[in-house]
């Protein structure tokens, strides 16, 4: 039975969910954006979605937090461009208050192989494994399929696997 979304659109969970994954991130990372601005992006692009509706294609819950979630990035890409700075992220930033020797030594050798990778698959590999982004949201975010990200991903693990097993 296909969900009646004429009446209720459920956008405002999703909105929030994406949201607040967004600021964590931005947080996480030090990127100043305006929470308050990414949360008003992210509410805008899941009542948007209702629009575009397939019930083929999933829940509107499911809907309405992949729109939102990609025009909060939107946002976010779009505010550090006008600063002059972009998405790529130094895994270092990572690193726990306590610094090891084992510890280092693995980002260094995790940041020299991410270095073998193009710019592309590094910032596929960074954003599915180290920020959890699924799939679908990095190939919003980069305006490509999910096919191609599944591409960029395989061939990026090969080229890590080489690398750290060399």
């Amino acid at each position: 039975m296909t969900p009646d979304v004429s009446s209720v659109w459920p956008f405002e969970g999703p909105a929030l969910v994406a949201a607040r994954k967004l600021n964590r991130w931005c947080q996480t990372f030090g990127v100043s954006v305006d929470s308050g601005e990414v949360m008003n992006v992210c509410w805008l692009g899941a009542r948007l979605a209702k629009a575009d509706y397939d019930p083929t294609r999933g829940t509107p819950e499911a809907c309405a937090y992949t729109y939102a979630n990609s025009a909060g990035m939107a946002y976010i890409r779009n505010d550090l461009k006008c600063a002059g700075m972009t998405m790529d992220v130094d895994l270092s930033a990572n690193a726990s208050s306590e610094p090891s020797l084992e510890g280092s030594l693995q980002r260094l050798e995790l940041n020299k192989a991410l270095s073998t990778l193009s710019p592309w698959q590094r910032q596929a590999v960074v954003w599915r494994y180290c920020m959890g982004f699924e799939q679908v949201e990095v190939a919003a975010a980069r305006g490509v399929s999910p096919r191609a990200v599944r591409k960029t991903e395989s061939a990026a693990k090969r080229k890590l696997w080489v690398s750290l097993t060399a």
